[in-house]
């Protein structure tokens, strides 16, 4: 059975969820009485820990330290370069088998006519 994330965060844009954390933040530091964070934390619907993780990241000076990581393999930089070499390839490999077709038809042609030549 596979676990869905069905909170407010999954169906937020990535620059959404950055404005929202930054607000959360704001709103957690605004708090002067007993409770308010608790309250906050509640009605905002984040664990405690992430306030103290954005805290610190924060003041770390990271800057996208609030931007959401991105998941999944990383996109090599020379991404152009690695699909026209992949490319290439396919159409060298081609040309190949095409070369070796042609040079068995004209075997074989040499074949029969030194064959059937007296």
């Amino acid at each position: 059975m596979r676990h869905r994330c069905r909170g407010r965060a999954a169906r937020e844009p990535p620059a959404v969820l950055q404005r929202r954390q930054r607000h959360i933040l704001n709103a957690a530091e605004r708090c002067t009485r007993s409770g308010e964070v608790g309250a906050l934390v509640r009605q905002e619907g984040v664990y405690s820990s992430s306030l103290s993780t954005w805290r610190r990241q924060r003041e770390t000076g990271d800057l996208a330290a609030l931007a959401p990581q991105k998941r999944g393999p990383k996109i090599p930089a020379n991404r152009a370069e690695t699909l026209q070499i992949t490319q290439l390839t396919r159409e060298r490999d081609g040309l190949q088998r095409e070369l070796e077709n042609a040079m068995l038809v004209i075997g074989v042609k040499k074949t029969r006519h030194a064959a059937w030549t007296p």
